[in-house]
């Protein structure tokens, strides 16, 4: 099993580190050999259709800050499947919403030349969401995308399949961890929001914008992708509305009562008759709400559903590890789908 990943930053470096750790496990338990054979980053490409060197790798991204450091010239997309003769392409890269970023046009070629793909990175999910799966449909080909809605917290597989043949009403999720460790910090030691957020931002916790994390951005892009799943193909992620924690006033902090309240940033998704509506904004729960109990960097989703009752799935905190492990998850998936 070939892949080629887009984006080797901390997602990417992590997900070296997995597979060079559990590679061989994973061939004694499924049976499927996987190899790395072409890493693209902002420096360029490297290609070895019989495998990477992978401590290689990594040491280059460290001495030199990429992958490529000018040993290859500028590589034709449309060859490079050829040359690395890829089965599954991985969108780790940047995330860019406005435009699909770099991952939505090789997702698109990637498609076309048969290859299956997994998304790490939100962005062209986001931005292309149906366009993306009708390729994907009429190539023949599966999108699959855990470590963009939630990485370790396995919400998509849950839906998916735990709750196959219910009805899904309605999804709460505490999907972003960053936020949920902010919270937790803010009430456990009596700090501002914005000092436990720079602070988070220091340990390498926070995204550099606070929109993503505390602005409630990365959960409703998230909850989207839920949405999509489980609902309704028709929403489109921008007419969710977003109230960030940023958006509390001090009044509103203080409403909280240690032990007995606590401020969680929360989304929302509901299907009724009139249609669905998708939301995030932060919620002052009690400890009878199940995310009352989901503390520090970890997350929670909450279905609904017509038959199966309401099913907790809590866990999955956030990390570069975590991501790359949800991806490593959908390319086993889809290895022993296409058995």
């Amino acid at each position: 099993m070939n892949i080629v990943l887009s984006g080797f930053g901390a997602v990417g470096q992590a997900a070296t580190h997995v597979l060079m750790n559990k590679a061989k496990e994973w061939e004694r338990t499924y049976g499927i050999h996987i190899k790395i054979t072409a890493v693209l980053d902002r420096s360029g490409a490297v290609v070895h259709s019989s495998g990477l060197d992978l401590k290689q790798l990594l040491q280059m991204k460290a001495e030199t800050g990429g992958v490529d450091n000018g040993a290859l010239p500028p590589r034709n997309v449309d060859q490079l499947w050829v040359d690395s003769r890829a089965d599954i392409f991985i969108d780790a890269a940047e995330t860019n919403t406005l435009t699909g970023g770099s991952g939505l046009p090789l997702i698109q070629s990637a498609l076309k030349h048969g290859l299956d793909v997994v998304c790490v990175s939100k962005g062209a999910l986001a931005y292309a969401w149906d366009d993306l799966h009708e390729l994907a449909e009429a190539c023949g080909r599966t999108i699959k995308y855990s470590g963009a809605a939630a990485a370790a917290l396995p919400t998509v597989d849950t839906a998916l399949y735990s709750l196959a043949g219910a009805e899904v009403h309605t999804i709460e999720g505490l999907l972003n961890g960053t936020s949920n460790l902010i919270v937790t910090r803010v009430a456990a030691e009596n700090i501002t929001l914005q000092k436990a957020w720079e602070t988070a931002k220091k340990e390498g916790k926070a995204e550099a914008d606070p929109s993503e994390d505390i602005g409630g951005k990365d959960t409703a892009l998230k909850m989207y992708f839920l949405a999509k799943t489980c609902l309704t193909p028709e929403i489109n992620w921008k007419s969710i509305t977003i109230r960030g924690l940023d958006q509390l006033s001090a009044v509103e902090w203080k409403q909280a009562e240690q032990g007995k309240t606590k401020w969680k940033l929360v989304g929302k998704a509901r299907k009724t008759e009139q249609g669905t509506t998708v939301s995030v904004e932060p919620k002052l729960l009690t400890a009878e709400h199940p995310f009352f109990h989901v503390d520090g960097a970890e997350k929670a989703v909450l279905f609904s559903t017509d038959t199966m009752g309401t099913v907790l799935v809590s866990g999955g905190a956030s990390s570069p590890t975590g991501a790359a492990a949800a991806a490593w998850k959908d390319v086993i998936h889809l290895a022993r789908e296409r058995a």
